[in-house]
């Protein structure tokens, strides 16, 4: 995306008065004059990120749960809850890889590419943004955990993968408020009450207020989710 956007500042002064109007129409155009790294890392870390997290996580709990392994650990366990909490912690710890890697990659390739634009000023709330985007990943891979206990269907681990990842629950979540509004004659944003709604919209503006309410949405999902997957797990047959 860094390299997109770098191309682009390039290309429009040889576009001349074609440039402008492009420029005009680019959603980062304020960019190519002054931009604060953080806020690049902010926006970089949003895009496709998620995609790549949920992949990884539900590759790695299916494949946990089809050789075996996880089969002959249950046997031995007295309280199961604490094999979910240990796929947590493994993704916890996948989740902070993830998101440490576009954090890097994302700082490098602005100082490369962005040139004399790039300034180091720390907006304010950055360090709540980024922890408050983290909560929410791992709220949206809790679901995951869950989803994989319960179906234990590596096609379906996929699915959710992709769907949760690129967002495509937002289309989902309008038709559902448009179809709501019509029948209730209500107006409720469902995607602000769920971590994969929630997600896609921490940015650089985003205010404290919206950022507490999605950090807490996050830990509620994360604390339901968890629960739901230990007591299928505790009535499931392991054998």
């Amino acid at each position: 995306m860094v390299a997109v956007i770098a191309g682009i500042g390039k290309l429009i002064p040889l576009l001349g008065e074609d440039g402008e109007g492009i420029l005009f129409l680019f959603p980062y155009a304020d960019w190519f004059s002054q931009v604060s790294i953080f806020t690049v890392i902010l926006t970089v870390t949003s895009y496709l990120s998620l995609m790549i997290l949920c992949m990884i996580s539900s590759n790695f709990i299916n494949e946990e749960q089809a050789n075996g392994y996880f089969k002959n650990i249950a046997g031995q366990v007295k309280d199961k809850s604490m094999l979910i909490l240990s796929k947590f912690f493994t993704v916890f710890v996948i989740s902070l890889a993830v998101l440490v890697c576009y954090v890097a990659g994302s700082a490098l390739a602005s100082v490369i590419l962005m040139g004399n634009s790039l300034t180091f000023d720390y907006p304010d709330g950055f360090a709540f943004a980024m922890c408050t985007r983290f909560v929410l990943y791992l709220a949206v891979n809790a679901i995951i955990i869950f989803l994989c206990t319960l179906t234990k269907s590596k096609s379906l681990a996929i699915v959710f993968g992709l769907v949760f990842g690129t967002g495509v629950t937002r289309f989902d979540y309008s038709i559902l408020v448009t179809f709501l509004g019509m029948v209730l004659k209500t107006d409720i944003y469902i995607a602000s009450f769920t971590p994969d709604g929630q997600v896609f919209s921490i940015s650089a503006e985003s205010t404290n207020g919206d950022l507490v309410k999605a950090f807490a949405v996050g830990v509620c999902y994360i604390v339901a989710f968890l629960l739901f997957s230990s007591l299928i797990l505790k009535k499931r047959d392991n054998k």
